[in-house]
């Protein structure tokens, strides 16, 4: 349970866009809501409903370890963003470092080479174990798992890849590929890509072939 506060800085409410002499003009006419349910709402009518949510909590803004409601409750979260946030909301090193960089560069793309992305490249391989001394930077896990599925065929020369029954890579095509998670993520999406193969995991303590290394390399 969340307990009940007020907080700063809200939203106006549903808006409208009006199309004069060729420029686009957004229009807001009423107050921002304190209904979740409203927002809700409106989400439904335009807003794709493709991703699932674990609540149905419409979240204003967040600061330390508190997520902060549209109807003014407040929230402790455990979530971290999935571990991206896991500094808190709104620490003032990540803050200052964000407003520094979009200050001098916002964005990109292949145009060129910038000093940040070389820089974290060169602190991680230094912390990196083993001979890893190469890094590339993705957007989302299951970016990373497609650019590790082309790398390792592009390497390798061989086509298969194997993956775990009951194991999670993403929702992108080639990692929807490899989940065997869920069923539904994979309903309706066939054929998907060739040579990948699920094997259970190799749990040696609960396998049905009963315990221990050899019997487990069998079962799999």
């Amino acid at each position: 349970m969340g307990s009940r506060l007020r907080h700063p800085g809200r939203p106006r409410g549903p808006t409208r866009v009006r199309i004069q002499g060729g420029m686009m003009k957004v229009v807001r006419e009423t107050p921002a809501s304190d209904s979740p349910q409203e927002w809700l709402a409106r989400e439904r009518a335009h807003f794709a409903q493709v991703l699932y949510r674990y609540t149905p909590l419409v979240v204003e803004h967040a600061k330390g370890s508190y997520l902060y409601t549209v109807d003014g409750r407040r929230y402790l979260d455990f979530a971290c963003g999935i571990a991206v946030t896991n500094l808190g909301h709104g620490h003032p090193w990540v803050l200052r470092a964000a407003h520094e960089q979009l200050d001098k560069l916002v964005h990109l793309s292949v145009v060129g080479h910038h000093e940040p992305n070389i820089v974290l490249a060169e602190r991680i391989a230094a912390v990196a174990p083993g001979k890893l001394d190469k890094v590339f930077f993705a957007n989302s896990g299951a970016e990373a798992v497609e650019g590790a599925v082309k790398l390792a065929r592009y390497v390798t020369r061989r086509p298969a890849i194997i993956a775990f029954q009951g194991a999670f890579h993403g929702r992108t095509y080639g990692a929807l590929s490899l989940t065997a998670s869920k069923s539904y993520y994979r309903e309706r999406y066939e054929p998907f890509l060739p040579s990948i193969y699920h094997v259970p995991y190799p749990y040696a303590y609960r396998n049905p072939s009963g315990p221990g290394d050899e019997a487990t390399l069998k079962y799999v």
